[in-house]
């Protein structure tokens, strides 16, 4: 069973094109919005892509068997819901924040101090 997480805000700029990919998000039967952890991104050559940094990339999972506890499900205060799994031990006494990568459809997930 995944973690049920609402210690976690986005950015402005991340909420609104996060917003937008969520709401275009035509699901198969099955499927539910994601933010996968995308680690490396190479061209067809096997060249890695410059300027590319590590991050999560929003999209459809399929969710057959259900998902286990490195899962985590993301509930923002506007009511915004996605499944993530962190790429670190998650603190529930601790605030995280969402931004957005400049030049790649790509989110960061960090701690941060609360607002």
């Amino acid at each position: 069973m995944a973690v049920h997480v609402r210690n976690i805000s986005i950015t402005a700029e991340a909420g609104r094109v996060l917003r937008r990919r969520y709401d275009a998000f035509r699901p198969l039967p099955g499927d539910t919005f994601a933010l996968l952890f995308v680690a490396e991104y190479f061209y067809a050559d096997g060249s890695t892509v410059e300027g590319f940094r590590p991050g999560y990339m929003a999209g459809p999972i399929t969710t057959q068997g259900g998902f286990n506890d490195h899962w985590a499900l993301a509930q923002l205060s506007d009511g915004l819901e996605f499944y993530f799994m962190p790429q670190f031990l998650w603190d529930p006494m601790s605030w995280y924040l969402i931004d957005k990568h400049i030049g790649f459809a790509m989110y960061s997930i960090e701690p941060v101090a609360h607002r």
